[in-house]
């Protein structure tokens, strides 16, 4: 993002990225609206996850990066944390060069706005 150098955008000139996004459940905190998604990057441009969304007006709650100050501050009221969390990646191993998957289990704090 030329105006803001430690953010990252989608612009015409910049790298192609592909995200398949998917809705899993929409739930509410305190009156506020949110959606619980599983996302798959195809690509591993940075913040490419963090960007999509936003571009797309629904940012990462907590996300204080690319929230406005607004959503930063009511979803911070609500949530500990920016809330992302990996399930799982792959990756080639960098000796053998063979593929390397790292998996992990969900948070406790994300386990209510999942089932």
């Amino acid at each position: 993002n030329p105006k803001f150098p430690f953010k990252f955008a989608i612009s015409p000139d910049g790298r192609a990225s592909q995200t398949h996004i998917e809705k899993v459940k929409e739930f509410s905190v305190s009156d506020r609206f949110y959606t619980s998604v599983t996302v798959r990057p195809k690509t591993g441009r940075t913040h490419q996850i963090r960007v999509n969304c936003a571009a797309l007006n629904h940012p990462i709650a907590c996300d204080e990066i690319y929230c406005t100050r607004k959503e930063f501050a009511n979803s911070s009221e609500n949530f500990p944390r920016l809330m992302l969390h990996a399930l799982s990646i792959e990756l080639r191993h960098p000796k053998t060069g063979g593929n390397l998957l790292l998996k992990s289990t969900l948070p406790n704090d994300f386990t209510p706005y999942f089932e």
